[in-house]
């Protein structure tokens, strides 16, 4: 319609006042309902990455810590063959395997011990963890006694060991499931800083990830006296604050009187039981074992074990002592 001035009115917009307004709302609630919203707490996550060092176990007793470049290892079981990424292994064991220069070794050595040569069995005792089912297997068929018993004497060195696996299998260890067979990874590559190394699985006893149970074991004789200074210096290094446990057997013979790791409880000297077991780190303190201990390591430095006697009179015997831990 015309204005009298003759232009057009624009039309006036509605106003909705408060109870218009929350009845339109409402009418419009279920499309805010069902409207899609992201939902972060169902986003998947990704894992962290493995943030411990592996440690390599070596034959000849030696521990290795670096980085390892293969990313899974071949396993054959009798259910088939299996590739499991390291990603999620906790340890490898290897059982005693052989390389060829290695069995050639061994095979002369034997030859040797039925020779009667008397350095035979140092040559055998060298090779190691390696030779251990082969002389198993030998001293089955073995029909010469004395060749049989130095077998038997070899075996048994070799199952004394610590941190040594004999088994017949390999053995996998994840967070889940442990698998048991035959590793087929011949070669394993491992960084240390610039440094590259190959390492055979014929040198492995074990790869692991996070802290190691430990055993190692001791013979503490009449000649390790603390007031002598004659202490015995075991090599294993503890680290300040790690946790260990000791636990001794045995006798001491001292002036005609027995006793054990906790010593005379009649007979005290310094204001400990004389011939008591001690042990301590570094230049630290003495400090009682006795019979059984349990703590930490208060500095970080070498293991050291000793008796608590008086150099005076004749002593015979021996202690031996057993430490349990968990050590990278």
């Amino acid at each position: 319609m015309d204005s009298p001035t003759g232009t057009e009115k624009t039309p006036a917009r509605p106003t909705i006042h408060f109870p218009a307004l929350a009845l339109l709302l409402l009418s419009l609630s279920p499309v805010c309902v069902f409207l899609p919203v992201p939902c972060t707490a169902l986003e998947d996550t990704k894992k962290e990455a493995r943030k411990e060092t592996p440690t390599f176990g070596l034959t000849g007793g030696q521990i290795l810590i670096g980085e390892l470049e293969e990313k899974d290892i071949s396993i054959t079981t009798s259910y088939g063959k299996l590739s499991v990424p390291f990603a999620e292994i906790l340890r490898v064991r290897f059982a005693p395997r052989l390389s060829n220069e290695a069995r050639e070794t061994m095979n002369r050595a034997l030859e040797r011990l039925r020779g009667k040569d008397p350095e035979a069995m140092n040559d055998l005792r060298a090779i190691g963890p390696g030779c251990y089912g082969e002389l198993v297997s030998l001293r089955g068929i073995e029909k010469n006694e004395s060749i049989r018993r130095q077998l038997s004497e070899l075996i048994t060195d070799l199952e004394s060991l610590d941190d040594v696996y004999l088994d017949d299998n390999d053995e996998v260890t994840t967070g889940r499931f442990t698998i048991r067979g035959n590793i087929e990874t011949a070669l394993f590559h491992v960084r240390r800083g610039a440094l590259k190394l190959e390492i055979p699985s014929t040198d492995l006893v074990y790869i692991a990830w996070g802290e190691l149970d430990t055993s190692k074991t001791w013979k503490v004789t009449s000649s390790h006296i603390e007031s002598a200074n004659r202490h015995l210096s075991t090599g294993y290094k503890l680290r300040k604050g790690q946790k260990f446990s000791l636990e001794a057997s045995g006798n001491i013979i001292w002036q005609g009187r027995t006793f054990g790791p906790a010593g005379l409880a009649n007979h005290t000297w310094n204001n400990r039981n004389m011939g008591c077991l001690q042990w301590r780190v570094g230049k630290q303190a003495w400090r009682l074992a006795g019979l059984r201990f349990n703590g930490r390591s208060p500095a970080s430095g070498e293991l050291q074990l000793a008796i608590h006697l008086t150099p005076a009179g004749s002593t015979s015997g021996f202690f031996r002592v057993k430490l349990r831990s968990k050590k990278k």
